[in-house]
């Protein structure tokens, strides 16, 4: 009688585990479609949208499920709050942070980190052209022009000339050897304890430089032309310009007209702005 207890009991309990199993298979596989569909999404408003990332991650987060609702909410609002550091790195950090107590295996995480890569080729593209043309301009101390770049090394400074004209500058640049034990450029700045030292940078990197610098310039060229409009410039924070405006006269639509001109040095760039009123300056 006890053996017979004891093999039912034995009987229930892996018919219990096997349940559980069964249901956490399931529910991983459920995660993984979600993913799937995710993905699909996130590429079909890339290419045709054309939409802001925020905007993208904000639209397909509200549809779909947790934990990657949170995760896609999460990467919105780093974007909107213009957090520093290259979009690569919230990426990997918001999947650090969000998508680890998911039923998904850190070796199933992994092609997360290179799926945006995927989903933009041109953009990977330009990240290793640029990488390629600094180590060669430091390296052979010639001149380069690619994707309306020049890049040159001038006593002692790689520089890098914008399509605005403006040029951005490397102190004694060198080549070095990287934890990949691949070459990298390396020169002299101001590192993270706001000490002078030897940094290291590659392709993307130097891309984020390139697009902050390009859109200062864009900045700046719409601020002055609002100063021409006879528009008074408060102050200015990012992408965004505040202006004191006496009530009844312009308006939103009008100061969005004006900053969404594209400049002549940046032919075929879409340039879009928004605003919003209000009696105190506040985030919308």
């Amino acid at each position: 009688m006890l053996k017979l207890i004891g093999s039912i009991l034995i009987l229930v309990a892996c018919t219990g585990i096997g349940f559980s199993k069964s249901n956490d298979m399931q529910a991983h596989l459920n995660e993984l479609e979600e993913l799937k569909k995710i993905f699909y999404l996130l590429k079909s408003e890339l290419q045709y949208t054309r939409a802001p990332f925020a905007e993208v991650f904000e639209k397909i987060g509200q549809k779909t499920r947790e934990p990657f609702q949170t995760w896609l909410l999460d990467l919105c609002n780093r974007l909107k709050e213009k957090r520093a550091g290259m979009f690569w790195d919230m990426w990997c950090s918001s999947i650090e942070d969000n998508l680890k107590g998911s039923r998904i295996k850190e070796d199933e995480l992994k092609p997360l980190v290179t799926a945006w890569r995927n989903a933009n080729p041109r953009i990977t593209k330009f990240w290793w052209a640029v990488d390629a043309a600094t180590r060669y301009v430091v390296k052979t101390k010639n001149t380069y022009s690619c994707y309306g770049l020049t890049f040159s090394y001038e006593k002692g400074i790689l520089f890098i000339k914008l399509p605005s004209g403006r040029r951005l500058a490397y102190i004694r640049p060198r080549i070095g050897v990287n934890n990949f034990g691949s070459d990298s450029v390396t020169y002299e700045g101001l590192g993270a304890t706001k000490k002078w030292e030897r940094l290291e940078s590659y392709g993307p990197k130097f891309v984020e430089n390139i697009v902050q610098a390009t859109a200062r310039d864009i900045l700046v060229e719409a601020m002055q032309r609002l100063h021409k409009a006879g528009y008074k410039i408060t102050m200015h924070v990012h992408d965004e310009v505040v202006l004191e405006v006496p009530t009844g006269e312009s308006s939103v639509e009008d100061v969005a007209d004006i900053m969404g001109i594209t400049p002549s040095w940046a032919e075929g760039l879409n340039l879009r702005a928004d605003g919003y009123e209000c009696i105190f300056y506040k985030k919308e």
